[in-house]
């Protein structure tokens, strides 16, 4: 329902020509409605404006489908951490044409978020709104750190990792040629079909088969008089991927979770109709992720980089002195498209170093975490086996991602591997190492540094330059280029300090003991551990700085050194620490199976069973006390179908209670307590 503006201020002008009787108060105005909270899920979504910028859609959706656009420059922190599809609480501004239409509306209702329909309905075809504030109700933040970069101690394959690629899924494509009356260039279902199939095929080449394709399941034409005018607001979109979805396909859902998505192909003459975005995408989460897409130009770039935005990828911009430019982050799928003198357009680059890690679907040993205070050699991010990307942080603990781009391979048909390719953007991107921060903000962004050399701006290091990280205390530096790869060092290398943390130990039983490294977080590193000349294994350090090590069971009991040796990173020193861990006694298990005349003034016959622990056997001998007085000679156990017992004849007993008293021997005597225990049973 949309309520028409400029009633409400009919009738308050009608008012003030009615007679207030005489002696009555006049009923005071209503409040001024300035804030309201919206209640609903949170849509975001990109587009791709080429050199022009960036184009970020957000808005909130209420249950009963309204719409309310909020203004992408001044997000709450809340939404710009946030993923789509979250439940979010937003304060808003109530633009003053919306406010008349809010004056009857309880205060607190207002306030609650229990008024959500009538606010949507107000501000809905207002524009932008501005958030004054926001909560994310159900949905975690996205926090971009050391969780991007993987262990280094897993295997590499060509591919990728044997665990990213054990999950292949096929997405489905549902996709809707819109037929326009006043726009030209309508996409057939061939042409779309075969556009879907480019994109799709970059991401089944760039994940190692994880994202297996996308089937188109049903295309429909929808037909209109002025889609391009329609589409050129953020609420225009919104609605035009709303309707075609209600009208042909309602019962599917293009979801974060589900692998489908629903493909708006738009006219191509809309270019030529104000239309300034190539493309536009909702952003999700990962590879198991559908959503909307729309599209004006059908290029593989293009198509791959809206399938990005669903994926959960933001934009590859490129920082010049302090200043983000969007999108011209050339070495990158999630940068801008750009045509080809000859009319056509240039491939997309291979994918980035941190959005395959954040995907899960690069190898964990192509990522390193460096060689602390020394050099890294990279082969090419095209490669397919070695080490292909230095990642540390900063002292802010921004996350920065070095990578070698060669043009050549993958990358040979991009634009920044043409020899003049600095001839068309703001800073020479040509053949060299690529340094870039990540960051998240409505999608998972990467921004390339740029580095002033030799009288103009650079986005690639040559060997001699560097650039430093963005809170200017760590410096990159390429040393050589050559050979294949390329030399990388990081200067700023900070202490670090291992400590073993005290355990309680006991023989037959694995134990934990718990490894901290202070200084590495958060960036983390891998920490290995010992156990005098017994290796422990290696474990990659959590978020908090600290590993989990296991005592192995059949550790002796005894003194023991434990030490741990953290290796470092390429802003890290390697450190290494030590502690004395004592592996206490264990208490073996004594069991009665006989015992006959167990009586006072009775000679009895015990058997008894004796067990050691997983790793020791209870070897040794037994004897009967009763009270303090032995009854019986010491009898040695003997192994009998896999148990260790012995049969015991006693003298005549006293009045007491019967106890077996083991004493191990051999491996025994080291490992296990010797002990008195009960056999239950008091002589009278």
């Amino acid at each position: 329902m949309y309520i028409t503006r400029g009633i409400a201020a009919v009738c308050a002008a009608t008012l003030t020509f009615v007679a207030v009787p005489a002696g009555a108060a006049e009923r005071p105005a209503p409040p001024t409605a300035t804030r309201a909270t919206l209640e609903g899920e949170l849509l975001l979504a990109s587009g791709n404006l080429g050199s022009e910028g960036e184009a970020l859609a957000v808005s909130v959706r209420t249950e009963d489908g309204s719409i309310v656009v909020l203004d992408p420059r001044a997000l709450p922190d809340e939404l710009g951490t946030a993923a789509s599809g979250a439940e979010v609480e937003v304060v808003v501004q109530v633009p003053a044409a919306a406010q008349d239409d809010l004056v009857e509306v309880a205060p607190d209702a207002l306030t609650d978020g229990s008024a959500t329909q009538d606010v949507a309905e107000a501000l809905s075809g207002l524009g932008e709104v501005r958030a004054l504030d926001a909560v994310v109700v159900d949905g975690e933040a996205v926090e971009v750190g050391e969780s991007l970069v993987p262990s280094d101690a897993a295997g590499d394959t060509a591919a990728g990792s044997a665990a990213a690629l054990a999950v292949k899924k096929t997405h489905a494509a549902y996709v809707v040629l819109v037929d326009d009356k006043r726009a030209t260039g309508e996409v057939t279902a061939a042409a779309a079909k075969e556009a879907i199939g480019r994109g799709a095929g970059y991401w089944k080449r760039e994940t190692g088969g994880r994202m297996a394709g996308m089937a188109v399941k049903q295309t429909v034409t929808h037909t209109t008089r002025d889609v391009c005018s329609a589409v050129s607001t953020t609420a225009g979109m919104e609605k035009l991927w709303a309707d075609v979805s209600a009208k042909y396909y309602p019962k599917l859902r293009f979801t974060a979770t589900n692998a489908t998505h629903l493909v708006v192909m738009l006219p191509t003459g809309c270019a030529d109709l104000g239309i300034q975005w190539t493309g536009f995408a909702r952003i999700h989460s990962d590879l198991a992720s559908g959503g909307q897409m729309m599209f004006v130009y059908d290029d593989t770039l293009t198509m791959a980089h809206e399938m990005g935005h669903n994926f959960g990828l933001g934009h590859s911009n490129l920082v010049l002195d302090g200043a983000p430019l969007e999108y011209h982050g050339v070495h990158s799928v999630q940068g801008f498209t750009w045509a080809r003198p000859d009319g056509g357009f240039f491939d997309p680059p291979a994918l980035d170093a941190a959005y395959g890690d954040a995907l899960s679907v690069t190898a964990a040993a192509s990522t390193t975490r460096g060689t602390p205070g020394g050099t890294t050699k990279l082969a090419p991010v095209t490669a397919t086996s070695g080490q292909r990307a230095l990642a540390f942080t900063d002292t802010e603990g921004t996350l920065y991602y070095v990578e070698y781009r060669a043009g050549t391979g993958r990358d040979a048909s991009t634009l920044y591997a043409l020899p003049n390719a600095f001839e068309w953007v703001e800073a020479d991107p040509t053949a060299g190492v690529r340094v870039y921060a990540v960051k998240y903000w409505a999608g998972l962004d990467v921004e390339t540094l740029g580095t002033f050399s030799g009288g103009r701006w650079h986005s690639t290091l040559k060997p001699g330059m560097s650039v430093k990280t963005l809170d200017g205390k760590r410096t990159v530096t390429v040393p050589a280029i050559g050979g294949g790869t390329a030399s990388v060092k990081v200067s700023g290398t900070r202490s670090t300090s291992t400590t073993v943390a005290a355990v309680r130990a006991t023989h037959g039983k694995k134990s934990q003991v718990t490894v901290t490294v202070k200084g590495a977080s958060p960036m983390g590193g891998v920490v290995s551990a010992k156990v005098g000349a017994t290796n422990l294994g290696s474990a990659e350090l959590r978020a908090d700085g600290t590993a989990r090590f296991t005592l192995p069971a059949n550790l002796r009991a005894g003194r023991h050194a434990v030490t741990a040796t953290f290796a470092g990173t390429a802003t890290t020193a390697a450190s290494k620490g030590s502690r004395a861990v004592t592996v206490a006694k264990a208490k073996p298990r004594v069991k009665l199976l006989k015992a006959k005349n167990l009586k006072r003034g009775k000679k009895a016959t015990l058997t008894v069973r004796v067990s050691g622990t997983s790793t020791t056997a209870a070897s040794g001998k037994v004897k009967v006390k009763v009270g303090s007085k032995t009854v019986s000679k010491a009898v040695k156990l003997k192994k009998r179908k896999g148990s260790w017992t012995a049969t015991v004849r006693t003298t005549r007993l006293p009045k007491g209670v019967v106890r077996v008293v083991y004493a191990p021997s051999g491996a025994a005597k080291t490992n296990l307590v010797k002990g008195s225990y009960s056999t239950g049973k008091r002589l009278r």
